[in-house]
């Protein structure tokens, strides 16, 4: 009989004389027919290698054959412990006891059917960078437990398991999408809660985004992207659920091909600045310009900006496009100088740019390149995802002489507590209510207010979206100082808008005349 035999899979190979050298003594060769004396432990070393379950050697007399079978075994078994751990850390968030990514994937995989609705929801729980800090890291894992916990009770059957730091996801089953958004109300109604964690009692509130199956057309990494997308649009809208739309969010490779795309077109020429001109009413003096990113794509033709730049607030390429429109914009204000004509710049600042300090510093910096009077035009809510750290750069963007203008007053939430702290020169009142000025009983009183108080705290007032010389009339009468809008000049890149104001000062000159209301300065 051999020295030893193969165990593998619970069926014993046989194995004659394995040791190099060694040869056999008396008998024949085994009826496997292996060739070598070392093709035993060569063969067994190959299927571990392979990760096959169960290699093992096993001895059949005692000896140096028996310590080595025994060695060989132990390291087998060692190898398999380490894979089985691997394997569950794979398989199971160490944190919460949830369900990996990637294990979620496969389980929503396993679990959907083609002939059959199946959705995909991702629940963020919001501000929980914040709530860790209060509370740390145990008990905020706690939190998203207790969340997956819930998500189980409330959609029985449902596969749960994290995503990400703050979000988790869930597949389940449901007859149609008014079925899943019902249950996914239920589910949000349930958290809006206090949320006993430790001990302590936690005001937690989340949102959640959710898409569909689209037959077999829709993997499922696709499906939980989507799923994630759909929740960052909630985050950005302040809305409790949203559902993915394709034709809303756009198909994510197409997305990225855009986001490389424009970083392309900002070295290249196909993105470009263009300005539209303020009025001051009193004088009919055109004194400041807004600069406008603008992108003509080769292929896709003009992209609007809310598309672009919304994606490169996502993607953090927002500074990249940020600082490119401080370089030109300054470039643009020398050329417009050295034609004699002297203009305040404002570039839009986005409010995931204020708090972040190293941005600040650039943008300083490159503040000094500009020829003439700089200003930053900041959102109302700019100020939601830092406070602190946005009111720092504010007040050192107006230390350093920018001009801070507070954009868009009145479409989000207003706060007059913000109003009071913001180091602010201007406030934008929206063009929602400029647009009906005249026909409207309400919009009236708000603006004249909003002006009062504007004035009343140093402010100067900017009316953004006028169109009609009977609101340009009204405007002047509350006390508007400026005035923006296609009634005096659509927005235009820097070689138009020279022309522009070259030829509106040449007229002006020449007849003397002012600017009436029965002449729409765009038509100058």
């Amino acid at each position: 009989m051999d020295i030893f035999s193969l165990a593998l899979g619970g069926a014993v190979i046989g194995a004659a004389g394995f040791l190099a050298g060694r040869p056999r003594r008396g008998g024949r060769a085994h009826a496997a027919g292996i060739p070598s004396k070392a093709t035993g432990l060569a063969e067994a070393m190959r299927k571990l290698a392979e990760g096959q379950p169960h290699v093992r050697l096993e001895p059949s007399a005692p000896g140096a054959e028996s310590r080595i079978a025994s060695n060989f075994n132990a390291m087998a078994q060692a190898i398999e412990a380490r894979e089985a751990t691997l394997h569950e850390a794979a398989q199971i968030d160490a944190e919460t006891a949830l369900l990996t990514r990637r294990a979620l994937e496969s389980m929503v995989n396993e679990t959907r059917h083609d002939d059959a609705a199946f959705f995909v929801a991702a629940v963020r729980v919001e501000r929980f960078t914040t709530l860790r800090q209060y509370i740390g890291y145990a008990l905020a894992s706690s939190v998203i437990r207790e969340l997956g916990a819930h998500a189980r009770s409330t959609i029985p059957g449902s596969c749960v398991g994290r995503l990400g730091t703050a979000t988790i996801g869930i597949g389940f089953p449901a007859a149609h999408t008014a079925a899943a958004q019902a249950l996914l109300e239920a589910l949000h109604a349930g958290l809006h809660r206090q949320l006993d964690i430790g001990g302590h009692l936690l005001d937690v509130s989340v949102i959640i985004g959710f898409a569909a199956t689209e037959g077999n057309r829709i993997g499922t990494a696709a499906l939980i992207e989507r799923a994630e997308l759909a929740a960052d649009q909630a985050e950005f809208s302040r809305s409790r659920l949203t559902m993915f739309r394709s034709d809303k969010f756009g198909d994510p490779s197409e997305r990225l091909a855009l986001m490389r795309d424009l970083r392309g077109s900002l070295l290249n020429g196909d993105i470009y600045l263009a300005y539209q001109p303020k009025l001051r009413a009193r004088t009919d003096e055109i004194d400041g310009i807004e600069a406008l990113i603008r992108w003509r794509h080769p292929s896709r033709g003009m992209i609007p900006p809310d598309q672009f730049i919304a994606l490169a607030e996502e993607t953090g390429e927002i500074r990249a496009v940020t600082e490119w429109v401080l370089r030109q914009a300054a470039r643009d204000q020398a050329r417009l100088a050295a034609a004699g004509l002297i203009l305040t710049v404002y570039v839009n600042i986005s409010g995931r740019l204020l708090g972040d300090s190293q941005f600040a510093g650039r943008a300083l910096s490159l503040a000094e390149n500009f020829v003439g009077a700089l200003g930053f035009e900041i959102t109302e809510t700019s100020v939601i995802f830092d406070p602190e750290g946005a009111l720092r750069d504010l007040t050192a963007f107006a230390a350093a002489g920018i001009r801070i203008a507070i954009d868009d007053y009145g479409s989000g939430w207003s706060s007059l507590t913000y109003l009071k702290k913001l180091p602010a020169h201007e406030l934008k009142i929206d063009r929602m209510f400029i647009s009906e000025l005249t026909s409207s009983h309400r919009d009236p009183l708000l603006v004249r207010s909003t002006i009062d108080l504007a004035h009343a705290l140093g402010m100067e007032v900017t009316a953004e979206g006028v169109e009609h010389a009977a609101s340009l009339a009204l405007l002047r009468v509350m006390g508007c100082d400026l005035i923006q809008g296609y009634l005096i000049a659509m927005p235009m890149p820097v070689s138009d808008l020279e022309t522009f104001l070259i030829q509106r000062l040449h007229l002006n000159n020449i007849a003397g005349a002012v600017p009436t209301l029965s002449t729409p300065l765009a038509n100058w």
